[in-house]
């Protein structure tokens, strides 16, 4: 409790608000990705752009696997 309001005491929060991990906002970064990816992938397919579809698709699972993109 004493760190709890040491911390809303210094930053006006009840948590850490200091920097934010590298490996996070990465994550944070790739899930973003990911998700204009699928937006881009979903409208590909539906104006029948098969081939931009199926690298988009391609993309996607390489960063599902661990990759860069």
């Amino acid at each position: 409790d004493e760190l709890r309001a040491a911390l809303y005491t210094q930053n006006g929060c009840g948590g850490y608000a200091g920097p934010v991990p590298r490996s996070y906002r990465e994550q944070q970064e790739k899930r973003r990705l990911l998700e204009k990816l699928r937006h881009e992938l979903t409208q590909a397919v539906r104006e029948e752009r098969y081939e931009q579809a199926a690298g988009l698709r391609d993309r996607i699972r390489g960063l599902e696997a661990g990759g860069e993109g």
